[in-house]
C-alpha cells in the first residue's frame, strides 16, 4: 500500500468498512480528487453515483456511527 492509498483509506474508512471504496468507485478510481474534496463534497458524489448506479443512497455518517458502537 502507498501513502495515497493509506491517506485514502484512513481518512474514509471513519464511515464504514466499504466507504473508501465506495468513494474511489464513486470518483472513477481518482483518489487524489477524492483527497481534494470536503467531507460533504464527497458524501454528495458517492450518493449521486449510487442513484446512478441503482444502489440505495445511504447515509454513510449513521452507518459509521452504527460500525463504531
Amino acid at each position: 500500500m502507498n501513502e495515497d492509498q493509506r491517506q485514502h483509506y484512513e481518512r474514509f474508512r471513519k464511515l464504514g468498512i466499504h466507504y473508501p471504496r465506495y468513494v474511489l468507485e464513486a470518483y472513477g478510481g481518482d483518489s487524489r480528487r477524492a483527497m481534494g474534496h470536503d467531507d460533504e463534497q464527497v458524501a454528495m458524489t458517492i450518493a449521486s453515483w449510487e442513484t446512478q448506479h441503482g444502489i440505495f443512497a445511504r447515509d454513510w455518517r449513521a452507518a459509521g456511527e452504527r460500525e463504531a458502537d
